[in-house]
């Protein structure tokens, strides 16, 4: 949902689209930032489609946000995102939007979906996609890939990064720690995320289920 006009529209280069997408708000930037990194996110599509509707006795237009197919346990579900700031929600008009995208989405069998910032920015788990995000394009070469996953290995499959780095810096390198968040980016090394990322953050080669 766009929330004021701006002359700098938000862009965000999707790994899972292959593209540069736009994106109405920081706050949907954000969002889409989780759905690039979410791996129950099979697909998604910014801006998907148009809805025409009646309004206080005027045609208007709305345009969802995202369109989204996930992966659950119960199967493949699509899932319509509006993204939308919490003090918004109380207009009459947003309101009636929302009662538009929930209709469609029940006729089509699809989930509807109402996220705010309250749910994309609580917490340390956004701040710690961004941050390992950005060394996304830096994939280490293979002999290092083995090296950290080796000395891991040998570790007892867990280490902080610091202790992960310094055993691996051997191979004379200063770019142990990029490396290791790219693979944790890309999810062949996992943390909490949930928690803040620091260099005595635990990394692991498995996944831990909670």
């Amino acid at each position: 949902m766009r929330f004021h006009k701006s002359r700098i529209t938000p862009r965000l280069a999707s790994d899972k689209l292959s593209q540069m997408v736009r994106c109405d708000s920081c706050l949907e930037k954000d969002f889409f930032i989780q759905l690039d990194f979410d791996p129950a996110v099979i697909a998604w599509r910014a801006h998907p489609f148009q809805i025409s509707y009646l309004y206080k006795g005027r045609l208007r237009r709305y345009t969802p946000d995202a369109l989204v197919l996930r992966r659950k346990v119960s199967g493949m579900v699509y899932q319509v995102v509006e993204v939308t700031s919490i003090y918004l929600l109380a207009k009459d008009e947003v309101a009636r939007t929302l009662e538009v995208g929930e209709r469609l989405c029940s006729d089509k069998g699809w989930e509807y979906r109402v996220v705010t910032e309250r749910e994309i920015r609580s917490g340390h788990f956004l701040e710690n996609i961004k941050r390992i995000r950005r060394y996304r394009s830096q994939r280490p070469p293979l002999q290092y890939h083995l090296a950290i996953r080796e000395s891991l290995s040998s570790m007892g499959g867990q280490a902080s990064i610091v202790d992960l780095a310094d055993a691996v810096r051997s191979l004379n390198t200063d770019r142990i720690i990029p490396y290791i968040y790219w693979l944790l980016y890309n999810r062949e090394l996992f943390a909490d995320l949930q928690s803040p990322l620091t260099r005595g953050t635990l990394v692991r080669a498995t996944l831990v289920r909670r």
